[in-house]
């Protein structure tokens, strides 16, 4: 398993994203059929933590996730789950070790999608994580 699939599964565990979102979680690109309210997200950057002995078996990943819904109520609501469920979560993501998770920064995004040729109003909100986790080097 990678870290991705572990965010995901984890997000849908919990039954209150779950009942908004179904199973639509996308990784970057969100698919022209998917309907409102989803989450997408991608990975921003990732590096190996260095000790002096070279690099240490600890990685840090940063995320942006992006909750989407038909009004700026229900997206807030969904970011709110999603905050619940990721920030300060310090145990296993899968089979990934996770140090801690911390939410950095937090704010809307801007509210039309593309859907084929035309275009959807939706509202928005991205949140940036950190992950602390353990990857075999």
């Amino acid at each position: 398993m990678n870290i991705e699939t572990g965010i995901v599964d984890h997000l849908l565990s919990f039954p209150a994203i779950r009942s908004m979102v179904g199973n639509d979680i996308d990784m970057q690109l969100t698919p022209e059929d998917a309907v409102l309210p989803f989450i997408n997200f991608s990975r921003i950057s990732s590096s190996q933590v260095q000790s002096m002995a070279g690099p240490a078996r600890l990685a840090e990943s940063r995320f942006q996730i992006n909750c989407w819904a038909a009004n700026y109520t229900d997206v807030l609501q969904l970011a709110e789950y999603v905050r619940r469920v990721l920030d300060g979560h310090d145990a296993d993501l899968g089979d990934i070790t996770v140090q801690v998770v911390t939410m950095i920064d937090q704010g809307d995004l801007p509210t039309e999608l593309s859907e084929g040729q035309s275009r959807v109003t939706a509202y928005g909100i991205r949140q940036d994580y950190e992950i602390f986790w353990e990857n075999d080097v």
